[in-house]
């Protein structure tokens, strides 16, 4: 994320409201943001309560007003926000980039590493699978 400041690309922390049982229910410690990843100012926190985060108004307008066309998405869980997200991105008709190794699961009927690997292979139909390495490499580099 400081990369990503110091080239000044817009962040945006998604916030899952989880129901009053859920361990990500609004304001219990699974749902505050990990101190951190503490948002700067200028940060935008979206709190969605469906697995797209691309299905708010408060992204979609923020998206249009900072002229973003490509978006790069990290997260948690793979196969439900992650996934759902990108595919909202992509029919917003967004450039989508998937960090490979930046988003994840927990392990259930199939551990979670087949999982996200799966889940990659979904989204590499449509985006484009890029490391964290590689993500911060291109942040990292002289603007041009």
């Amino acid at each position: 994320m400081a990369a990503a400041r110091r080239r000044q690309i817009p962040i945006v922390f998604v916030r899952n409201n989880g129901g009053e049982e859920d361990p990500d229910a609004p304001g219990t410690p699974g749902w505050e943001i990990h101190p951190r990843l503490a948002p700067h100012p200028g940060d935008l926190i979206v709190d969605k309560w469906g697995p797209d985060a691309f299905a708010t108004e408060e992204l979609m307008g923020f998206i249009e007003r900072a002229g973003v066309t490509s978006v790069v998405i990290a997260g948690l869980q793979s196969e439900y926000c992650v996934s759902a997200t990108s595919r909202g991105a992509a029919r917003s008709d967004l450039e989508v980039v998937v960090v490979e190794d930046g988003h994840s699961t927990f392990d259930g009927d199939d551990p979670a590493a087949s999982v996200i690997e799966s889940v990659n292979l979904q989204l590499a139909s449509f985006g484009k699978l890029r490391s964290a390495a590689d993500v911060m490499a291109d942040w990292t580099l002289p603007a041009a």
